[in-house]
């Protein structure tokens, strides 16, 4: 039986090894370096032929569930790591106990629950900040919350706070700790261990903390928010 070819795009930079990627939607990307030829680079490819496959069908197998997602009075939303009864009614709003969408297709009204969620991500992350500025000593510029794929947040050369709204997701104290992350920046903007000694002073357990961020972004995927 023949092989199925791997088609793949070289992406060449100052790296010291080659390294191997399966994008969303399957997409295989190979970074390598520029003294690697090609020839090279096509037997790497050929070594991991089968991994290729397997996460090409772990990713086709993602996609089928994004559009598969969907939201009905038998299902529930993720508020601050809890799962929430949700509940028709006449508008998009969380009230602390139930989350409460209109009746028509979930993919109509996404926008508007996504809305709700930067309110409630706003609301919860200003705090945040606010208590850890309070505790530390250290001071943002501002704080906003956006929309980034990569990042649960980050801190600009002038202090200002950025983080975005999927936090919301998460447990508060996981919120805790992005915001005490971020907020350490404003006074060593690196990941030294200068750096870790800060948040360490304020959570001590932040390696446990942080791991949860894993699960979360599975989620995220998953249910098709990213």
């Amino acid at each position: 039986m023949n092989k199925q070819s791997i088609v793949y795009q070289i992406i060449r930079c100052k790296r010291k090894s080659t390294a191997l990627y399966v994008k969303e939607g399957g997409n295989v990307v190979v970074r390598a370096p520029f003294f690697v030829s090609n020839e090279q680079i096509d037997g790497f490819v050929q070594s991991h032929y089968r991994w290729i496959l397997q996460k090409q069908s772990e990713q086709q197998n993602l996609q089928q569930k994004k559009e598969r997602f969907s939201v009905t009075d038998q299902d529930t939303l993720t508020v601050l790591g809890r799962e929430y009864p949700v509940v028709y009614g006449n508008q998009v709003h969380f009230n602390g106990t139930v989350f409460e969408i209109p009746q028509i297709p979930f993919s109509q009204i996404k926008p508007q629950v996504i809305a709700e969620y930067k309110r409630l991500a706003k609301e919860i992350i200003t705090e945040r900040v606010h208590y850890f500025s309070e505790l530390t000593g250290w001071k943002a510029e501002s704080v906003k919350i956006g929309s980034a794929k990569t990042r649960w947040g980050s801190c600009s050369g002038t202090n200002r706070l950025n983080f975005t709204w999927k936090l919301i997701f998460s447990d508060l104290n996981t919120i805790d700790y992005v915001v005490l992350h971020e907020l350490a920046h404003t006074k060593e903007h690196n990941h030294s261990q200068r750096f870790w000694n800060l948040v360490a002073e304020y959570m001590p357990n932040y390696k446990e903390i942080r791991e949860r961020l894993v699960a979360v972004q599975k989620k995220l995927m998953q249910e098709n928010w990213d």
